[in-house]
């Protein structure tokens, strides 16, 4: 039985650059004498920083209730994040980015130095919610609602949220 039929996928054998190791049987390897080109290794090491960050999802409401008119992914809704006395940035929900591969669902958003802010979602059709007291390092998902504006902390927000 060959390499590839014990591992259940196509083998192009003549499909290598420079063999480094070449089959000789089963589940056997030999060194190919060929020998790579010298060069630079280089590290780099980050140590990154000490500033905060949100992390905001959509929920569109597409069959999933008996009014839901935008997709479930969000897809086409505009988010918008605003630190406490910083300044606002909008990150739109895409789809896709090229062939075969797609945009992250969930929205990134730097604080800096800030603690809080607010988020808020431009749905689809012009609905907007809003959502208060969004805190540094916490991820939330943000549901389509009818309403113009959620209030976190309060026990009236739909959102999902996690720290």
């Amino acid at each position: 039985m060959r390499d590839h039929q014990l591992w259940g996928g196509v083998f192009d054998e003549t499909a290598y650059h420079i063999p480094t190791f070449v089959p000789i049987g089963p589940n056997e390897y030999e060194w190919s004498g060929k020998d790579t080109e010298e060069g630079i290794l280089g590290v780099q090491i980050s140590n990154g920083n000490s500033n905060r960050w949100v992390k905001i999802g959509v929920k569109g409401t597409k069959d999933l209730t008996t009014a839901g008119r935008v997709n479930r992914d969000g897809i086409g809704a505009i988010v918008r994040f605003t630190p406490d006395g910083g300044k606002q940035v909008l990150s739109p929900v895409l789809g896709g980015s090229s062939h075969a591969s797609q945009h992250s669902l969930v929205q990134g958003f730097g604080l800096k130095t800030k603690t809080k802010g607010r988020a808020e979602v431009l749905w689809p059709g012009g609905v907007k919610n809003r959502l208060y007291d969004v805190m540094a390092g916490e991820s939330v998902t943000i549901p389509r609602s009818r309403a113009t504006s959620l209030a976190a902390g309060r026990g009236t927000s739909p959102s999902t949220r996690s720290a």
